[in-house]
């Protein structure tokens, strides 16, 4: 047998013999591994412990490591706290088991100011509620920092979740499944292939979160929800990241005032999209930043019933994107420096109204046509300022390449296009000359007359 296999059976022998012997523990009597403890404690060493180190066996109790390691050898539990309410754990740094906290039926938990390093699970919260996991750091966790399951009325706040290698693990910081009504915020995760990640979740609120999920070998998320309803995401930063937001199957959910970009220096991602509504049914997308992206808002996928009001998206391949998609709105956003404005491509019945799209380089809203696209028909153009578009040559502010209609647009070169009782758009942009931009675009644009210098 190798050394070291000779030697991790001895520990573990030895850990499992204490186990034999484990008591109660807490206040002036000294806890070791397996013990129970019941009453208020602060560690005062090391512990390296198998199968786990404490049960907690009292309610409204707390335990403060006082910066101590609790340390296992990859299973079991590091802390029990089953069916317990009002427990405090504290200044703890707890490493190498499947779950470094195991919060079972438990309630008004609060766990702070702890590290979780080389855990599966950091702190793992099973049909628990009304519990707080705030201003914790968790490294190299497998599946993910926090991991609630079945558990309703949590709060996850102020922690920082991250791997220490230079591509992202497959795990997430933050993962709901079956929990609703929690609330998940200012928290700081980096290098995850997940940042945040709901799955048969609702009524949870996401905010205030930053998210950088740089990889050169994973797709990356910063917030994914699968199959979840009813949920708020906002005012979230995401940077570098595959896809900033993404909703599968999801419905009813608002995302509102995030922040999605490439982040400079920081790594540039493969593919990227800022928001991408797959499969998934009035969900409203509102007053959200989007630049340096892919597509800067995707709805694909049979999506229908969506709203995207009032957000920035510049400087991305495709602005907005409509694929296979039907009865979206898309109103009052502003689309600058994009590839294209808006693009609609084999959809139908979607409303594009009061838009501002200019300088793009090719065609500001492009209805894609029959021959090496989805024809796209029976969607409608309103009022929309469709300006200084195409500057790469032979574009145009409104290309319509189906059957769609529409009144009110001011635009200067059409292809297949009038406004409902007149030839072209019904307002023309005015005279333009071309700039040089160098702080927003770095190249030439279009802008009105008079310019005054």
């Amino acid at each position: 047998m190798p050394f070291r296999r000779v030697a991790l059976t001895l520990i573990l022998f030895s850990a499992l013999t204490n186990s034999v012997n484990a008591v109660n523990c807490g206040g002036t009597t000294s806890c070791g591994c397996t013990d129970t403890v019941t009453s208020d404690y602060n560690l005062t060493s090391n512990l390296k412990c198998a199968p786990f180190a404490f049960t907690i066996g009292s309610d409204n109790i707390t335990i403060d490591c006082q910066g101590h390691n609790v340390s296992g050898f990859g299973f079991g539990n590091g802390f029990l706290v089953s069916g317990r309410f009002g427990v405090g754990i504290r200044n703890c740094s707890i490493r190498d088991f499947s779950n470094a906290l195991h919060l079972y039926n438990s309630s008004v938990i609060v766990v702070s100011n702890n590290s979780f390093i080389g855990d599966d699970v950091g702190v793992f919260l099973n049909y628990s509620r009304n519990s707080t996991v705030a201003d914790n750091t968790a490294l190299n966790c497998v599946q993910a920092a926090v991991y609630l399951l079945n558990s309703t009325g949590n709060n996850v706040t102020a922690n920082n979740m991250s791997t220490n290698s230079t591509w992202a693990s497959s795990s997430s910081g933050v993962y709901l499944r079956n929990s609703n009504f929690n609330e998940v915020s200012e928290n700081t995760v980096q290098h995850l292939q997940y940042g945040v990640y709901l799955l048969n979740s609702a009524g949870n609120a996401v905010r205030n979160n930053t998210l950088m999920n740089y990889s050169d070998y994973y797709p990356t998320y910063g917030i994914f929800l699968s199959n979840s309803a009813n949920n708020t995401v906002l005012w979230n930063t995401l940077l570098s990241v595959s896809t900033g937001i993404f909703l599968a199957t999801s419905n009813n959910n608002t995302v509102g005032n995030n922040i999605v970009r490439l982040e400079y220096g920081y790594g540039t991602p493969r593919t990227w999209t800022g928001i991408d509504v797959a499969g998934s049914r009035f969900n409203a997308l509102v007053l959200n930043r989007v630049n340096l992206s892919g597509d800067g808002i995707i709805f694909r996928d049979g999506s229908s019933n969506n709203t995207a009001r009032e957000n920035t998206l510049y400087s991305s391949g495709y602005g907005l994107h409509v694929l296979g998609a039907v009865n979206n709105t898309v109103e009052n956003n502003t689309f600058r420096w994009n590839y294209v404005g808006i693009y609609v491509e084999n959809s139908s019945r979607n409303r594009i109204a009061a838009n501002v799209v200019e300088n793009s380089s090719t065609d500001g809203l492009r209805f894609a046509d029959y021959i090496s696209e989805g024809a796209s028909n029976n969607n409608v153009a309103d009022d929309n300022r469709l300006c200084y578009n195409g500057y790469a040559g032979g574009y145009y502010d409104l290309y319509n390449g189906g059957t769609n209609s529409g009144s009110g647009n001011t635009c200067n070169r059409t292809f297949n296009w009038n406004d409902t009782g007149t030839v072209g758009c019904r307002h023309l942009c005015g005279a333009t000359i071309l700039v040089w931009n160098q702080r927003l675009t770095g190249g030439w644009n279009l802008v009105d007359l008079p310019i005054i210098i």
